[in-house]
């Protein structure tokens, strides 16, 4: 159960889509399911500071089967 899950770690004024993409990379090339994507930058991480992000190719697998 390690290992499962990349967690990218930013200090920005706020998430813009190539953030989004750059995680899914990540997964892709670690071949994980699961990413975290986390802003230091803001006041309240619950609402403006963490995403979450699925491996793409894994997620149509598991839906088809």
């Amino acid at each position: 159960m390690n290992d499962l899950v990349i967690v990218e770690i930013k200090a920005v004024e706020r998430f813009h889509p190539v953030h989004i993409a750059q995680l899914i990379t990540y997964l892709k090339l670690a071949n994980k399911p699961r990413g975290l994507l986390i802003n230091f930058s803001v006041t309240s991480l619950r609402l403006a500071g963490i995403r979450s992000a699925v491996h793409p190719d894994l997620y149509k697998k598991s839906k088809e089967t």
